[in-house]
């Protein structure tokens, strides 16, 4: 029975990214290098109210809800993340982040801490090409109705418990700053292996 639990979570998984039309997303590729074994089948998946970090008026993720879900195999990630609800239309950064998603604790130590890089290296001194392989950017452009979908295909499988943060400005492709977080969604990733 455990044999083939790996190939149903993957194929269950690949079935809820097929049913989802993908005309309207935004495709991210980035290339990496891998954190787990080519071995492994990795997933995460959320679907839910949006934590929201924002204090102050104009709130636009109020009431926002989102789904997001990763499938992590043979080295390669892929990662959808859908929005809906906004108050707001405009562009938004959005990145896997290291830690958990805490309203009272936005930030490092307590909160969602950095964006998760993949070389586990300071992110000082890197730049466009190279902060682009080593993390995960789910920018979103929210259209009139308030929704809006992205993807991203990354060459490494991140692991454990972490939050995908949604900042105030598109992100910067040199540095990948995108301002200040207003919203999150936690987003724990299990690893599956052989």
């Amino acid at each position: 029975m455990a044999r083939y639990r790996k190939p149903a979570i993957a194929a269950l998984a690949a079935s809820a990214l097929l049913l989802t039309p993908t005309a309207a997303y935004a495709d991210h590729n980035h290339r990496g290098v891998s954190a787990s074994s080519d071995d492994d089948m990795s997933w995460g998946y959320f679907s839910g109210k949006l934590t929201d970090f924002t204090t102050t008026s104009p709130d636009v993720f109020k009431d926002a809800r989102a789904s997001a879900v990763m499938i992590g195999m043979d080295g390669r990630s892929f990662f959808r993340l859908r929005v809906s609800g906004v108050h707001a239309k405009g562009t938004y950064g959005v990145h896997l982040h290291q830690g958990p998603c805490d309203a009272d604790n936005p930030g490092p130590p307590d909160g969602a801490g950095p964006h998760y890089n993949v070389s586990w290296e300071s992110i000082e001194g890197l730049s466009g090409p190279n902060i682009k392989k080593t993390e995960v950017w789910l920018d979103l452009d929210v259209d009139s109705e308030g929704d809006a979908r992205s993807t991203a295909t990354v060459s490494f499988i991140p692991e454990g418990k972490r939050s995908i943060v949604l900042h105030a400005l598109g992100t910067d492709p040199v540095t990948g700053s995108a301002g200040a977080r207003l919203a999150c969604l936690p987003f724990n990733i299990k690893v599956y292996g052989n």
